[in-house]
């Protein structure tokens, strides 16, 4: 079984996979099981209740998941960070396909309530002010711009990227393969 995905989910995909180190085991299947914080992962974060609470019922121990079981996991929860970023950001249909790709994975690495912390960022995007935008994502406070975020000391390089590419609306996938 395969899904026929839109141009931006598609690019979300590559972009997930390599953001969240999604990769099978040498004998090609992937690990589901519940980190160190209680998050349940099969390369990724789950948010599939049925998978948690099979892992609940195998006493948190790993289970094997398909690469078709791992597809479908992710494509679902992309829809769901598409989701948010439209009901989040007033302006998503009006916004090209790169800034809808970087908000579509801010949306997917933090959830719903944790985006909706970014207000001075959220405004920023209503307004297309797109350096202020990407400073409120680097910074605690994108006009002084004194100390990291706590997103940006999360995740890093990921945060850049997406940073810049809502601060210039360019994507360009071969630069971003690793």
């Amino acid at each position: 079984m395969s899904c026929k995905l839109s141009p931006l989910a598609t690019k979300l995909s590559k972009m997930l996979r390599r953001d969240e180190g999604i990769k099978p085991t040498p004998d090609g299947w992937f690990e589901a099981y519940s980190d160190k914080e209680g998050i349940t992962v099969a390369g990724h974060y789950i948010r599939d209740t049925n998978i948690v609470n099979a892992l609940k019922i195998c006493g948190g121990s790993c289970m094997l998941l398909s690469q078709e079981a791992v597809d479908l996991l992710l494509y679902f929860d992309m829809g769901e960070a598409i989701q948010t970023a439209s009901r989040i950001f007033n302006n998503w249909k009006t916004l090209s396909e790169p800034r809808q790709l970087a908000l579509a994975n801010f949306c997917y690495n933090l959830g719903f309530n944790r985006v909706m912390k970014f207000t001075e960022m959220i405004k920023a995007i209503s307004r297309e002010d797109w350096t202020r935008a990407a400073d409120e994502l680097r910074f605690v406070n994108g006009l002084t711009k004194t100390k990291p975020s706590g997103y940006s000391v999360d995740v890093g390089k990921r945060c850049e990227e997406v940073a810049t590419i809502l601060e210039t609306g360019v994507y360009n996938e071969e630069e971003h393969t690793t």
